[in-house]
């Protein structure tokens, strides 16, 4: 910033003054080996009355500890709760793909990520994309590498 003002400052001081309060809060992340990659996805179907849209829900893990987290309005209607499910699927797979790309940046390698989904029909759209012409999402990465599984 060329001409910081006092507001600046002010937010300055407030920041430094939440931190110093909130020091020993935090993740806690705890070693161990890194062999694969979990994550569980969800959504809620049409959760919103006001706008019908479904929320996508998805964590990812490595080992015991939280890599990522998400809860966040689809863009889209869902006509379906399958659908719903398929594009919660979808975003998840992303997000693990991402992680599967930094840590082979990084030098690591690991194993097939698992993914848990609770929905059958979700699951069955994604294993066999043929039948479910009408579900059109830019992601088809689902039949790549990830181990579909109910919970």
């Amino acid at each position: 910033m060329q001409h910081p003002r006092d507001t600046h400052l002010t937010v300055v001081k407030r920041i430094f003054h939440y931190l110093k309060g909130t020091i020993n809060l935090g993740l806690h992340f705890i070693w161990a080996p890194i062999t694969t990659l979990r994550s569980y996805c969800d959504a809620d179907s049409t959760g919103s009355k006001d706008d019908r849209r479904s929320t996508t829900n998805f964590a990812i893990f490595m080992a015991n500890n939280s890599l990522s987290w998400e809860a966040k309005k689809q863009a889209t209607i869902s006509r379906s709760t399958a659908e719903a499910e398929y594009r919660a699927l979808a975003t998840t797979i992303v997000e693990l793909i991402w992680f599967l790309n930094l840590l082979q940046s990084i030098g690591y390698s690991t194993s097939t990520p698992t993914l848990y989904c609770d929905n059958i029909n979700a699951i069955n759209m994604a294993k066999n994309l043929v039948f479910y012409e009408s579900i059109i999402i830019t992601n088809n990465l689902l039949q790549v590498f990830v181990v579909f599984s109910d919970f």
